[in-house]
C-alpha cells in the first residue's frame, strides 16, 4: 500500500469512528502500512477514547511489533479489561520475546491481581503457540498453593530453559570450520 504520514493521521483519527466497519478499514490500512504505523498506532493507545485505544491495541497486535514491548506490558495492569485482554494478545504475538518478558515480570512476583491474570493469560497463550514445555510449568506453579512462592521459582527456571534453546539454536546455526 502506498502511505504518507497524512494517511497515517487519517487513519488513526478513524480509529475513534462511530461506524465499526469504519474503524475497522482504517485499523486495517494501518497494519498495511506495517511498522511504519507502530508509533502512530501506540500514541492512539495511550488514553483517548475507549474506541481508538482499542482499534490501535488490535493493530499493534496484528502488527506484532517489539517496538510496542513496553506499551503491552504497561497495559497488562490497565483499568479496561479489553486493553488487559489485546496487551495480553500482544505479549503472546511477540513469541519468544513475549515469553521472556512475562517470564521476567513473574520473578519479581508482582502483586496485583489484574497483572497476574494477565500474565496467565499470555502464557496460556504461547502454550498453545508452541511454547508448551517452557510454559506449563509456570501454568502449574499458579494453581499451587503458595503462587508467590512457586511462581517466581517456576519463571525463573522457565526463563533459564529458554536461555537454554536460545542459545543450542544459535550454536546449530553457526557455519562449520572446513
Amino acid at each position: 500500500m502506498s502511505w504518507n504520514t497524512d494517511s497515517i493521521v487519517t487513519n488513526i483519527r478513524k480509529l475513534g469512528a462511530e461506524d465499526a466497519q469504519e474503524r475497522t478499514r482504517a485499523r486495517e490500512a494501518l497494519e498495511s502500512i506495517g511498522r511504519p504505523a507502530t508509533w502512530h498506532l501506540i500514541q492512539a493507545a495511550v488514553p483517548r477514547g475507549k474506541r481508538t485505544r482499542r482499534e490501535a491495541l488490535k493493530g499493534l497486535v496484528n502488527l506484532a511489533d517489539p517496538a510496542a514491548t513496553d506499551l503491552f506490558v504497561e497495559l497488562l495492569e490497565d483499568e479496561d479489561s479489553d486493553c488487559r485482554w489485546l496487551a495480553a494478545e500482544g505479549l503472546a504475538a511477540l513469541g519468544e520475546a513475549g515469553l521472556q518478558r512475562a517470564l521476567e515480570i513473574l520473578i519479581a512476583f508482582p502483586r496485583t491481581d489484574h497483572l497476574l491474570r494477565s500474565l496467565h493469560h499470555v502464557l496460556s497463550s504461547l502454550k498453545k503457540a508452541g511454547y508448551e514445555e517452557v510454559a506449563a510449568p509456570v501454568l502449574r506453579a499458579f494453581r499451587g498453593e503458595v503462587p508467590e512462592t512457586r511462581l517466581p521459582t517456576a519463571a525463573h527456571a522457565a526463563l533459564n530453559a529458554l536461555r537454554r534453546a536460545r542459545h543450542a539454536r544459535s550454536e546449530h546455526s553457526l557455519p562449520t570450520a572446513r
